[in-house]
């Protein structure tokens, strides 16, 4: 290493020292209030799904979201060529359905005059204000631009004060509703306004914990605690997706909460998401998560979410939390149960717990919990001990298969039942009693895998009488030879079972 190395290798490690001895934003996720988030799974989404949004959908959405538990819902937007139409019509629903409407959010930005005009149109009380520092395009880089804005949102506010003929005169000022909405949620806000800086941060860089703290701490003087609430939203960059860790570290470092969808899907490569963010409280501790929201709700209502703005279309396996992945252990110490309470269970968002296969991965147990769902009673009425013999003659299989080049689905149910009852009819040679394979017997194996016999070609190729000899000394003898399916034992004599055809052929199994 060169000595003009060394400098930036010294502050690296000073950097990854400093954040291991700083865990105190483990406290600060387990108090932090779960309320201080607005909901934005109605325009969020709107911004990627190549379907849109009818008015029906909306509504439909805003529904969800109330009944999971979110007090602060942001219902309409007007930027980026919003339709009119559509949010004109869909607020004529919200009236219907919520008409003091307190708690729901309009957004637009800043010096939009016809945005203002339907804002004040709707009723809507509460106003997220998008400020944009550098794009003098739009004039809201212009603080008189913003001024004149919030002048004329604080108006509105009074407007509709006035309207409500509330007991007390609150001047446009933010207040609490005293009157409970449809949904059952009480004192929700009014007339509050919310800025969202779009570019405070906007570059291409990861920021580590100490420049997290620098910022936190500059809008937290410049925007006290006492009269202000400082919510964060991130973007996935084009390198991988940080957008969950940055908001988690804000809040960590002091901010109060998150603006958010329900879901992460949104714009380009997609957003922080808020059920990921109740779900990290949630294992850290934060017992108030469960008193406001529905947790075990969570994957239904996720799922749903998504079909509303991707139709027809399958949520992505690996989508955390709600994808088909997120309770299909790969492993048993992945799993969630009363060892981790604060791991979020399955039960506890209403998901189903399940395992999958990933070859490199998967230990015996959760193979075993995978087989017996997959291979029913000819399985689950062995004994823990066998069952875990016949799983790991499935893994020993796949992984010679694998160091061969035999590449498919391993989790496809035919494929892997394919290779089980193979491993079945021969007895995996892993258990200590004698095994009806000798060397005359091999016709018979053709039989029992009930496959032409010009399509699978079995041969012994090695005997060992050894008394020394481990059944691992016979797999590393053989694992490198071309495809070996799997390899038994009859007392001290070990054999190797070869199999020459397509793994994933028949698809269905039966008809072996």
């Amino acid at each position: 290493m060169s000595s003009r190395e060394e400098p930036h290798l010294e502050r690296l490690l000073q950097s990854l020292l400093h954040r291991l001895a700083v865990p105190a934003t483990d406290e600060r996720l387990r108090v932090v209030k779960p309320l201080d988030i607005i909901d934005h799974s109605i325009p969020e989404s709107a911004t990627t799904t190549p379907y849109g949004h009818t008015p029906d959908v909306k509504i439909r959405i805003f529904r969800k979201m109330r009944a999971f538990g979110f007090r602060d819902v942001a219902v309409v937007g007007h930027y980026y060529g919003s339709m009119p139409r559509v949010e004109d019509r869909f607020v004529e629903l919200l009236r219907a359905e919520e008409p003091r409407m307190s708690g729901c959010w309009f957004m637009l930005g800043t010096g939009d005059d016809e945005a203002l005009s339907r804002l004040e149109a709707s009723g809507i009380p509460n106003v997220m204000l998008d400020y944009t520092f550098a794009d003098a395009r739009t004039g809201s880089s212009s603080l008189d631009s913003l001024k004149t804005t919030i002048g004329r949102i604080h108006e509105y506010f009074r407007k509709l004060d006035r309207e409500a003929v509330l007991a007390a005169d609150n001047n446009g000022m933010p207040h609490l509703d005293d009157v409970a909405g449809q949904s059952g949620h009480q004192r929700l806000k009014r007339n509050h306004l919310y800025i969202n800086f779009v570019d405070l941060l906007d570059f291409n860089i990861t920021m580590d914990a100490p420049q997290v703290k620098e910022v936190i701490d500059f809008l937290l003087a410049s925007f006290p605690a006492s009269r202000f609430k400082l919510l964060v939203h991130s973007h996935a960059g084009p390198h991988g997706d940080i957008s969950h860790a940055a908001a988690l570290e804000c809040v960590g470092q002091g901010a109060d909460g998150i603006w958010a969808s329900f879901i992460p899907q949104a714009a380009q490569t997609g957003h922080n998401f808020s059920l990921q963010y109740l779900a990290t409280l949630h294992r850290y501790g934060n017992e108030l998560v469960q008193e406001f929201y529905k947790l075990d709700t969570a994957a239904e209502t996720a799922r749903s979410l998504h079909e509303l703005s991707f139709p027809g279309q399958p949520v992505p396996a690996d989508c955390p939390i709600f994808g088909s992945n997120a309770y299909s252990w790969v492993h048993s110490v992945f799993r969630h149960d009363r060892r981790t309470p604060r791991g979020l269970p399955a039960r506890m968002i209403g998901a189903t717990e399940g395992a999958r296969l990933a070859p490199m991965t998967t230990d015996v147990d959760m193979l075993s919990q995978l087989l017996d769902g997959l291979i029913g009673n000819d399985f689950s009425s062995m004994t823990a001990t066998k069952k875990n013999i016949y799983a790991q003659g499935v893994l020993t299989t796949i992984q010679l298969l694998l160091s061969e080049g035999h590449q498919c689905n391993f989790n496809d149910p035919n494929n892997l039942k394919y290779i089980y009852r193979h491993v079945d009819k021969v007895r995996f040679g892993v258990s200590e009693t004698p095994s009806i394979i000798e060397g005359p017997h091999v016709p018979h194996l053709r039989r029992w895998l009930r496959r032409p016999s010009e399509d699978a070609r079995l041969q012994l190729l090695y005997r060992s009488t050894r008394d020394g000899d481990t059944f691992a000394d016979f797999m590393g003898k053989v694992g490198s030879a071309r495809r070996l399916l799997f390899a038994v034992k009859n007392n001290s004599n070990k054999f190797g079972v070869f199999f020459d055809g397509p793994l994933n052929q028949p698809n269905n199994p039966t008809s072996i």
